[in-house]
Parts: structure tokens; C-alpha cells; sequence
């Protein structure tokens, strides 16, 4: 819903925008979304595509990744996910995000404006845009990667056997 409502902001200075949403129906239905992108006058820059099989194929076809989350995310594997496709990713200061996403990418939940403002600073800036990328690169590679994995979760287990 915030993510829609943040839109018409950014098609402002972006006109050629393409939103794509993509996902199951979890805490809304895409009924009610596809009729919120009416009343905003941006279905034509909107495209739901429901649950997609294959989510790297998705993610490529995308420049930003933006996880609009208002609550949970204790664990956001999407987060990883558009960071491992080395996308920059605007997110909600929900759950774990905010512990693993740079602070400059992060903007408070159910805030549609900051989150169309963040969202107009990158593609504005394709400087700041390839520093995103390089940073969630090195950062999936240096603390999320299997032998990390593997080795914290050894850790976890020794320590409840002792």
C-alpha cells in the first residue's frame, strides 16, 4: 500500500517508471491494491505478477528492490535475496532489516513520502546506486556466505550441548 502511495511521487520525476509487485497475498489482497493504483491514477505504471517461480529472474528485471514491510521481517530472507542480485534495496526500519541495510537506504514504515524520496535520491544518482550494490555485495559475501553459516550455527549448537 505505501509502496503504491509512494508512486505518483516518483512517476512525477520519472514519468517512464515501470512498478512491478510481486508476491503472495499475505496481510493484503491484490484486489485491494490493483483498485488502490486506480484510485491513485498509476495503474498503468503498475504490474502485478503474484507469486513468481522463479525470484531471480524477477529481481534482475528490476533496478531498486524495495521491501515496504510495516511489521515482522525477524528474518528477511528477500532482503538477502535483492542484495545477493546486487540491487540497491529501500527498506522499512522493521525487524532485522535495520541491522543488516545501510542506514542511508532505510526509511520508517508507512511512510509512502520518505520512501518516494529515497527511492527519487537513487535514481537520480547512479553514483550512489553502484556504491548500494557494491556495499550489499561485499556485505553478503563477507558475513552471509555458507562457511559463516556453517560455522555460527556449529557454535550455536556446541554451546547448547556443553
Amino acid at each position: 500500500k505505501y509502496f503504491l502511495e509512494a508512486a505518483p511521487i516518483i512517476l512525477k520525476k520519472f514519468p517512464e517508471t515501470k512498478f512491478l509487485i510481486a508476491g503472495n497475498e499475505e496481510n493484503i489482497k491484490y484486489s485491494e491494491l490493483k483498485e488502490l493504483s486506480k484510485k491513485l491514477g498509476i495503474e498503468k505504471s503498475v504490474e502485478f505478477l503474484g507469486y513468481v517461480e522463479n525470484v531471480y529472474d524477477f529481481m534482475s528485471k528490476c533496478s531498486i528492490g524495495i521491501i515496504a514491510s510495516t511489521g515482522s521481517e525477524a528474518v528477511s530472507r528477500v532482503l538477502l535475496e535483492w542484495m545477493t542480485c546486487e540491487k540497491p534495496v529501500v527498506a522499512t526500519m522493521v525487524g532485522c532489516i535495520p541491522e543488516i541495510l545501510e542506514k542511508d537506504f532505510l526509511v520508517p514504515p508507512c511512510n509512502a513520502s520518505a520512501m518516494a524520496q529515497k527511492i527519487v535520491e537513487l535514481l537520480q544518482n547512479p553514483e550512489l546506486i553502484k556504491n548500494a550494490v557494491k556495499t550489499n555485495r561485499k556485505k553478503i559475501e563477507e558475513k552471509f556466505n555458507l562457511e559463516n553459516f556453517v560455522t555460527e550455527t556449529e557454535k550455536i549448537y556446541e554451546s547448547v550441548n556443553m
